[in-house]
């Protein structure tokens, strides 16, 4: 495969052409009529071929040649990789996954090489190669081309969940909507914690991962000030665009997205005049 096509070696020799650009000069490649640009190649444990475009599109190739459409994922990925589990793994900075909860980032969302021995999640990376398992399970990802790092271990038992009306003001604990910049409680279970974990500062800003955990608001994380078992305080993104989908990701795993509404401002007290 290069930019421009893809080929496949028959077992008799022959180069058989799948994808080719438009005979017109300076032509596209385009499948079912999606213009795209090869990114990426990987295979699944069937040993199904699927390549990734720079369009954030995952194709499946058949053996009979024909090429579908197989989900949507992140950009310019330069290899793709599928777990035991069937989830799909890719590159673009951070390291990428995609199942049927979503597409997840795993990385701090920081640039850097910090982390080693502690959660993939929290660690700073430029995961900008390939990416592969190896017959330990454990995934392998080359870091800015200088390094390649190893992401062991295994996921929470079960997806984090958030309770039933579990977003509330994290002073007031009033719920039912939430405003830019406000500092809101999540209540939910399997969420990254056995115990009290506290953010600090980076560099004047509170990180937005903690642990393994991250909280995303329209898929944009949120600054995580502290974390229990059962409760994450995070400040709410002031980008937020209404209607606002929530959701707790642990490692790799998404919770069920939570709506709720977005309102300009939310006053966690009211202060009152003593007499």
């Amino acid at each position: 495969m290069n930019l421009f096509s893809l080929l496949r070696y028959a077992p008799d020799g022959s180069v058989q052409t799948l994808i080719s650009p438009s005979p017109i000069p300076g032509g596209s490649i385009s499948i079912d009529g999606i213009p795209i640009s090869l990114s990426g190649m990987g295979t699944d444990s069937a040993g199904n071929v699927y390549i990734s475009s720079g369009q954030a599109k995952v194709f499946i190739v058949h053996d009979d040649l024909t090429i579908a459409l197989s989900l949507p994922f992140i950009t310019n990925s330069p290899s793709i990789a599928f777990d035991p589990g069937g989830n799909l793994w890719g590159s673009n900075t951070t390291l990428a996954t995609a199942n049927s909860s979503g597409i997840a980032n795993v990385g701090s969302n920081q640039v850097g090489f910090s982390g080693d021995g502690g959660p993939a999640q929290s660690a700073r990376m430029i995961a900008d190669g390939s990416v592969g398992f190896g017959t330990d399970g454990n995934l392998y990802f080359v870091n800015f081309g200088f390094t390649i790092r190893r992401v062991i271990g295994s996921g929470p038992s079960g997806p984090p969940v958030i309770s039933q009306n579990g977003i509330v003001n994290a002073v007031s604990y009033t719920g039912g909507s939430i405003a830019p910049g406000e500092l809101i409680s999540i209540f939910g279970s399997n969420i990254g914690a056995s115990r009290l974990q506290v953010n600090s500062a980076v560099n004047n800003s509170i990180p937005f991962t903690i642990g393994r955990t991250k909280v995303l608001f329209n898929g944009q994380p949120g600054a995580i000030t502290a974390i229990t078992k059962n409760q994450i305080n995070v400040f709410v993104p002031y980008e937020i665009t209404t209607p606002v989908t929530v959701r707790v990701q642990v490692d790799n795993i998404l919770s069920a997205p939570v709506s709720i509404p977005r309102v300009p401002t939310a006053p966690g007290f009211s202060p009152s005049i003593l007499n």
